[in-house]
């Protein structure tokens, strides 16, 4: 009997350090517009698509897919009058000590009238903490960083 007790134990304490030491991460493509960040540019469609996923390769995000919003979104933009297009980033995981984090971006083009362009950048972080997620959709910075690279690039 104590045998199957011992046994009972080990199993019960593999069992926690296997649920305690694996945590996984399932972050959705899509980015709700919980916090947008949004940036109009005096540029057309196709030029700011174009500065976009060359600002977005030099800060090292990798564009993973297009799609036409009205996919995700009920109704489209009302601002928006002519070419739409959600741009989705893969995943970057950064991983420390005690965490790892998941960041995803999610970029939304609206042509407007006066051949203008609104960029709206969604972003979303999940830091994973042993058992718990945590999840955020602010970032200041970076979201600055990639509206200051793509004008940089409409610049050039």
């Amino acid at each position: 009997m104590e045998k199957f007790v011992k046994v009972g134990r080990l199993i019960l304490f593999l069992g926690l350090l296997g649920f305690l030491g694996c945590t996984t991460v399932q972050i959705p493509e899509y980015i709700q517009d919980k916090n947008p960040y949004k940036r109009e540019f005096a540029a057309s469609f196709d030029e700011t698509l174009s500065a976009t996923k060359g600002a977005l390769k030099d800060l090292g995000w990798r564009i993973l897919q297009t799609y036409d919003p009205v996919v995700f979104e009920q109704t489209p933009h009302p601002s928006a009058g002519g070419g739409q297009l959600l741009v989705f980033t893969e995943s970057k995981q950064s991983s420390r000590i005690l965490y790892s984090r998941y960041t995803r971006l999610n970029l939304y083009l609206r042509s407007l009238k006066d051949d203008r362009t609104e960029v709206e950048i969604r972003y979303a972080a999940t830091t994973s903490v042993l058992i718990k997620n945590f999840k955020s959709y602010k970032n200041n910075r970076s979201v600055h960083r990639v509206f200051d690279q793509i004008a940089a690039h409409l610049k050039k």
